[in-house]
């Protein structure tokens, strides 16, 4: 397996003004951009129309840090005569030239962020009215809905991103859970961020992405179940998977 660094895109980045037709991005397997056909939206890639977005009037388009062999876009499409206008959805385009675009996302939100949990695209959305940030997960063609974090955790996990650290042996790779207690999930890292009810007990398994000083962001599926969580753990309590 093999573990990258997180990396992110922030407000900062993601304040472009609607694309033009032909707007759009260079990225490792060739361009991406917006066209629009019939008065809407529509996404390219190398000439190829890979995703009309008929609900919209105009988009916009961003490009997130390469994650492991694929490459994702983020795709924002605005709707006029609504009290929600964007909406957001995420391209994933891999090496062959395969193109796959998630459900439509944050409706009634703003984008906050997007970030990497391994090779999986965390978008983070805030909305209008209230204190928390949503975060969905797109794993394995699914989008998951993650629990909400405060504005307050929310910083905390954008700079624990942007300054953590590629993984090194001996955390690389696959890790399991030690000790005899639950290993608590914090949604940043620092120890005023517990996610309440979220936690994983000794002997089980997960991956990790990125370490900032004593936490490790993890990712971790439950066998049966399948549902993810993803959070920040004490690194001292992962062993390498044998």
């Amino acid at each position: 397996m093999v573990l990258r660094p997180i990396v992110s895109i922030f407000l900062a980045f993601l304040t472009a003004a609607p694309a033009q037709a032909g707007d759009g991005i260079d990225g490792r397997y060739g361009r991406t951009e917006i066209r629009y056909l019939a008065g809407k939206p529509a996404v390219f890639h190398q000439g190829r129309n890979v995703l009309t977005v008929n609900e919209a009037d105009e988009a916009a388009i961003f490009h997130v840090v390469p994650a492991a062999s694929q490459d994702y876009v983020v795709i924002k499409s605005w709707k006029p005569g609504l009290s929600c206008h964007n909406s957001y959805r995420l391209i994933s385009i891999q090496p062959n030239g395969t193109v796959q675009a998630s459900p439509e996302l944050g409706n009634c939100t703003d984008l906050a962020g997007v970030s990497l949990a391994g090779s999986n695209p965390i978008i983070h959305l805030r909305q209008a009215a209230g204190a928390k940030v949503e975060q969905l997960i797109w794993k394995d063609g699914r989008v998951i809905e993650l629990p909400p974090v405060s504005e307050a955790c929310f910083t905390k996990h954008e700079q624990g991103m942007e300054k953590g650290g590629r993984i090194k042996s001996p955390q690389a790779g696959p890790v399991t859970a030690a000790g005899e207690s639950r290993l608590q999930f914090y949604s940043g890292p620092d120890e005023s961020c517990p996610i309440a009810g979220t936690f994983v007990v000794p002997g089980d398994h997960l991956d990790v992405s990125s370490v900032n000083g004593r936490y490790s962001l993890v990712v971790y599926q439950h066998p049966r179940t399948g549902k993810i969580a993803v959070g920040w753990v004490d690194s001292v309590r992962l062993k390498p998977t044998r």
